[in-house]
């Protein structure tokens, strides 16, 4: 693993190489992000010795990655907002890369809370965006539409993703359209637009067929989505069928949301055991990464098990630990100290921005208005020039004048 490591490294540091192709090799291959961020780190230095901003700021940008693949969100933003100062001084432009930085810049502050914050990333990635390309441009407008929807703006969520739709379409890119039926259709069932939710939803259960196999849980979300709509409806039944073809569709350890809201389901109706069972299965599916949320299912457990004094005491005791366990794991993802060095990178970028905006609103006058300033100078040089011709001609004629005077009265 370790040679991996070392024959990664000049991905770093190699300017030909694509930036995605880097990320999707990390990613891929699964490696430790320690090492990465150890590697990226010397390549850093490598770099800042020999005064290559350019390859600094990749360099950078994979610190801050590493640290956001392992969920420290604030270490991860003080890296990402050093990289973009880096990346943002130097006079050939990486728009690919300045814009990836921001969206994650805004994906971290949403992590975070900090929905204004999010948006306002989100709103600077556009413009680099745009002049990378039309995909680049289409994922800010999709992460855009998430932040809103995350944030409870449902109306605004939907407009993103539209703009995000239009360019996918143009794309072809069958699997974003998918993901955006799905969101806009979340985005109208909060806004209890049941009926209209479902027609977005159907849309990605239409096109099926070309998504291909690897994406069928996009098609189970559409299903588990629509028995959402249902539940909320509360018409139990076809709630129940859709949620069952949602599991007839999704992977094992795709299927823990489905068996808590199928648990949910069963227990609304008063059924019981059959919600224990399906809390159950949820407990042997959930995800490592998700672990925490164990407290949910024991918290649900605990309920369907008032009338067992033993487990219900046992679910208590696993609900207090893993709450506690899932609390302090988010409170630890942006500590006191942390917020306070975010901060400071917040301000520091703020300013050197600010500054750089205004050394360019400076630079556009100079030239714009040097030219000008030139031809008005020149305009009154050649006025003062014609005005002194002018009074030396004058004085030239009286003196003619007088000496002929003279000359007369001689």
């Amino acid at each position: 693993m370790r040679l991996i490591f070392l024959l990664l490294c000049p991905l770093f540091l190699a300017a030909q190489t694509p930036n995605e192709l880097n990320e999707q090799a990390l990613d891929l291959l699964g490696v430790d992000y320690d090492s990465v961020r150890s590697l990226a780190t010397l390549a850093y230095t490598i770099a800042t010795d020999q005064g290559d901003d350019f390859q600094a700021g990749r360099a950078k940008f994979f610190v801050a990655y590493s640290y956001e693949k392992q969920g420290y969100i604030s270490s991860a933003a003080i890296e990402y907002l050093e990289a973009l100062r880096m990346l943002e001084g130097l006079e050939e432009r990486d728009w690919r890369k300045e814009a990836r930085i921001l969206k994650n810049l805004g994906k971290l502050s949403r992590i975070a809370g900090q929905h204004e914050m999010a948006h306002t990333y989100y709103d600077q990635a556009l413009e680099p965006a745009e002049k990378d390309s039309d995909a680049e441009l289409a994922s800010v407008w999709y992460n855009k539409g998430f932040a809103y929807m995350k944030s409870l703006e449902f109306l605004k969520s939907i407009d993103s993703y539209n703009n995000s739709l239009k360019l996918a379409e143009k794309l072809e890119d069958h699997v974003k359209m998918a993901n955006i039926y799905n969101y806009i259709g979340v985005s109208y069932r909060q806004l209890k637009e049941y009926d209209l939710a479902r027609v977005y939803y159907q849309k990605v259960i239409d096109m099926k067929d070309k998504l291909g196999d690897g994406k069928k849980f996009t098609v189970g979300q559409a299903y588990h989505n629509i028995a959402n709509t249902y539940f909320e409806q509360g018409e139990f039944d076809l709630a129940e069928e859709n949620f069952l073809m949602t599991l007839a569709i999704q992977k094992k350890e795709e299927s823990f949301i489905t068996y808590m809201d199928l648990g949910e389901l069963y227990l609304r109706q008063g059924k019981m055991e059959a919600a224990q069972n399906r809390f159950q299965q949820a407990m042997a599916s959930v995800p490592s990464a998700m672990q925490p949320e164990h407290y949910r299912i024991y918290s649900l457990l605990k309920e369907v098990s008032q009338n067992d004094f033993q487990d219900y005491k046992r679910y208590d005791s696993l609900y207090m630990a893993s709450e506690a366990s899932y609390r302090s794991t988010q409170d630890s993802l942006f500590d006191l100290g942390q917020k306070y060095q975010y901060a400071q990178a917040i301000t520091a970028y703020n300013r050197d921005r600010y500054l750089r905006q205004q050394l360019d609103k400076l630079w556009t006058g100079i030239k714009v208005g040097l030219p000008l300033l030139l031809l008005v100078l020149g305009i009154m040089y050649l006025i003062r020039e014609e005005l002194r011709r002018v009074r030396i001609r004058k004085i030239k004629a009286e003196a003619e004048a007088k000496i002929e005077q003279r000359t007369s009265q001689i």
